[in-house]
């Protein structure tokens, strides 16, 4: 128990950084104006707890009207598990196999079911508080339009602490699963490079198999409280597949001296067995899945063999593009961030929704008989295609990816503002496929040729413009002392930086589009002058960063 610990407090301190950040803001005091930040950044969070609230409110009306009300608490239950299985998964794999100090635990006496429980015991804290903030909303409104007791209220945070345990613990067989499944010699890249691709298709699988054969009943219900309660509905479906997300609601939504209590046994009893076959499977197959890891690395992962060898035969730029779309799509953690950022929003939000018969043509009715629909596709086109390139992480994190081999990039007889661009050119190919998601959504809608055309044009302008404001960032403040794949490209400060940087510019285009729109110019006008200004800020905005670069490159410390 005692080697336990000491492995946890290092994961504790490891993962949140604790003495990184105590030696930097209280010893040194250097760059406060981060704490600073990281306080806006938790305030901004208050609209955002509010805005899930009004969501679950609606919903719990809904149900209400239906007369289920308590199928509410299922619903909250099941959203938040969903979440935690699917982020905890990929999330797993970066915590267990990609730490920086993964390779040590071969060398320290502790037993694999030591090394894996103390780290997701760490993974099990930073879900949790992302759970909390997705269902924490839903629970407070369902007390409040109940007017349940302080029992109910009591039963929150042991709910909240259990809530995760179940999701995690088959995100982590999963996730053993995959990575010994993944260092088959023969086709361990394919298969990495393959997996986010594949889980996005089986979110969207899923999403289709919650909502088959409900859409004929939201057409004669117009209700909302119809499809999520009653025979048939999603509530039903997922009593009937997953019985621990109806223990949970009935524990807390039950008094505890009764069916609650009972419901509290089930799902106390699942949760323990889970986490118990997912301690006892890691004994044998975590540490199977890290040594195939590390040989991977070892023998065709040398950053200085793959670039030596493409330099040989390729001009330097194409040379380090395919050394960083490498580096991305096989390490797990960065094509999921890049692939998530890019598909996951359009694919799984658009497909089931066409998919579905439901009232989709009425909608699409709907929506062609607005005045402006044209200005409405194509600025809501633009703006889709700048959101999803600022979310997938490629720009944000172009420099803080390579972590410690920087010191390798900097020493290569490449320039600097070479290295930059292919940086940035990877990040552009990602924009270029959010661009030909939006328009093939536009074109779906029934968009006019115009429309697609002036939504490539701006759309690429714009997403030129956020990549290359990424990249920037990510130059003035690289992060190479990241532990998990999973704090590079999440971009940290610099994925708010940019987000910010993103809003101002949007409110100041908004702002010039307005006024020209008061002074009646022609739409052709207005789209040919703001792809102007677009273009003549990408084109200073490249030479600056490349010029920059040159600098900042040889003051960044490994």
């Amino acid at each position: 128990m005692k080697k336990w610990m000491t492995l946890f407090n290092l994961v504790l301190k490891d993962q949140f950084r604790l003495s990184v950040l105590r030696e930097r803001y209280v010893v040194r005091k250097e760059r406060l104006w981060e704490p600073a930040l990281a306080i806006l950044f938790f305030m901004m969070l208050i609209p955002a707890f509010i805005v899930i609230g009004a969501f679950y409110q609606a919903v719990y009306m809904g149900m209400q009207w239906a007369g289920h009300p308590e199928g509410f608490l299922i619903l909250t239950v099941a959203g938040g598990q969903s979440v935690i299985l699917m982020f905890g998964f990929f999330h797993g794999i970066g915590r267990l196999y990609f730490s920086k100090d993964s390779e040590a635990l071969l060398a320290l006496p502790v037993t694999p079911v030591q090394a894996f429980s103390s780290r997701m015991a760490g993974l099990w804290i930073s879900e949790g508080l992302l759970l909390c903030l997705l269902t924490l909303p839903g629970f407070l409104v369902y007390g409040w339009s109940e007017d349940v007791g302080a029992g109910y209220y009591a039963k929150i945070a042991p709910a909240l602490l259990l809530l995760p345990a179940l999701p995690l613990s088959l995100a982590a067989i999963l996730a053993m699963l995959f990575m010994r499944v993944t260092n088959l010699k023969r086709y361990r890249n394919l298969l990495r490079a393959l997996g986010p691709f594949l889980g996005v298709m089986m979110g969207v699988g899923f999403q289709l198999f919650i909502n088959s054969g409900r859409s004929d009943k939201l057409g004669e219900v117009k209700s909302a409280g119809a499809w999520l309660v009653g025979p048939g509905s999603l509530t039903e479906t997922l009593t009937r597949y997953f019985p621990p997300v109806k223990w949970a609601a009935d524990a807390l939504g039950s008094p505890l001296f009764g069916a609650g209590g009972i419901s509290w046994l089930l799902f106390l009893g699942v949760t323990l067995a889970a986490v118990g076959i997912t301690v006892g499977v890691s004994g044998g197959m975590y540490y199977r899945g890290l040594i195939g890891g590390n040989e991977q690395r070892e023998r065709g992962g040398h950053f200085r063999s793959v670039v030596d060898a493409a330099l040989k035969k390729n001009p330097p730029f194409l040379a380090l593009f395919r050394k960083e779309w490498r580096m991305l799509f096989r390490t797990p953690a960065f094509a999921l961030q890049a692939v998530l950022g890019t598909l996951l929003f359009p694919v799984m939000m658009f497909l089931p929704t066409l998919w579905l018969h439901g009232d989709w043509q009425q909608n699409i009715d709907a929506l062609n008989a607005i005045p402006f629909r044209e200005e409405v596709l194509i600025w809501g086109g633009v703006a889709g295609v700048a959101f999803l390139t600022g979310v997938n992480g490629v720009a944000a994190s172009s420099v803080s990816r390579e972590g410690n081999l920087f010191a390798l990039s900097k020493s290569l007889p490449v320039s600097a503002g070479v290295q930059v661009a292919a940086k940035w050119f990877l990040a552009l190919v990602f924009t270029g496929f959010v661009t030909l998601l939006v328009t093939g959504m536009q074109w779906v809608v029934g968009g006019e040729g115009s429309v697609l055309i002036w939504t490539a044009f701006l759309g690429l302008s714009a997403g030129f413009l956020t990549t290359g404001l990424g990249v920037a960032i990510n130059l003035l403040f690289p992060r190479l002392d990241w532990n998990t794949p999973q704090e590079a490209i999440r971009g940290g400060f610099n994925g708010l930086w940019l987000m910010l940087t993103q809003l101002v510019g949007g409110m100041l285009l908004a702002v010039v589009v307005w006024i020209f729109r008061m002074l009646s110019l022609p739409d052709y006008l207005i789209y040919s002058f703001i792809l102007l200004v677009l273009v003549i800020a990408n084109i200073g905005l490249f030479a600056g960063v490349r010029q920059f670069a040159e600098k900042r490159y040889r003051k960044i410390e490994c």
